[in-house]
């Protein structure tokens, strides 16, 4: 028998969503789509709070940077939603969870935060 699926809570209007690019530095590359997005985001009703490396728009080679500060850069985005209200609705629905909020894709993460 398969475990429920567990979904975290919605997003909500005035949640801050993380931005960072933990592989090829889009928001280098293509800065224009990466300022739309981020515009697109606002539009929808969220905060917008980019990782430090990202908003630097460092480049090195074919990543955003090197991977300990990719790794830097992710880990100061989990530590900031820590006490965010999403993730603590996360922890309310699924106790004992460590669930941060932070989920990483090609170059936008949603960190859920009310802060």
């Amino acid at each position: 028998m398969r475990a429920p699926l567990v979904l975290p809570p919605a997003l909500l209007p005035g949640d801050t969503v993380g931005v960072f690019a933990p592989s090829a530095p889009s928001h280098a590359k293509y800065p224009e789509k990466y300022r739309h997005g981020l515009d697109q985001l606002r539009r929808l009703g969220y905060r917008v709070k980019e990782g430090s490396l990202t908003a630097r728009g460092t480049m090195e080679g074919y990543r955003s940077g090197a991977p300990l500060e990719r790794a830097a850069e992710l880990m100061e985005l989990s530590r900031w939603t820590a006490g965010s209200s999403s993730s603590r609705r996360w922890r309310r629905r699924c106790p004992g969870s460590s669930a941060t909020g932070v989920t990483s894709s090609a170059s936008a993460s949603s960190t859920g935060s009310r802060g």
